[in-house]
């Protein structure tokens, strides 16, 4: 039982590993996209598309820590991290695109989206293992 269950967390963790970087670089090849072709929009869904954005590469950070050495307050602060971190260099990366700013509010909008979906996600896999435990 045991190592059906090592199984499947390391597939879970490959998968959102795998699922990450894909997801890094949709978020890159939109940043890619110059200004001047990039649709506008209220500033409004400008924040909830970051906010968003960032929560599901937070929502699978914290997938593909889950299960390592690492306790899980550590792994939300690891996950929330990595996003920001990637957030800075992707406001960076905008600075050279054609028609395109760099805008430290996104970062923070980015910050938070990757907050909730850490957290949230942490709980739910909190609340995941604690049902198994106690079918066991």
């Amino acid at each position: 039982m045991q190592r059906r269950n090592n199984t499947r967390i390391r597939r879970r963790r490959t998968l959102a590993g795998v699922l990450a970087l894909v997801w890094m670089t949709v978020i890159f090849l939109l940043s890619a996209v110059p200004g001047a072709s990039y649709p506008s929009h209220p500033s409004f869904l400008n924040y909830v598309a970051h906010f968003g954005e960032y929560l599901v590469l937070a929502v699978l950070l914290t997938v593909l820590f889950t299960g390592s050495r690492f306790k899980r307050w550590q792994i939300v602060l690891l996950a929330l991290g990595l996003a920001a971190l990637y957030a800075v260099s992707d406001e960076l990366h905008q600075l050279f695109v054609p028609g395109r700013s760099s805008d430290p509010v996104d970062v923070l909008t980015d910050a938070i989206g990757a907050s909730v979906g850490a957290l949230l996600t942490a709980s739910v896999l909190k609340r995941i293992d604690g049902r198994r435990k106690r079918r066991m």
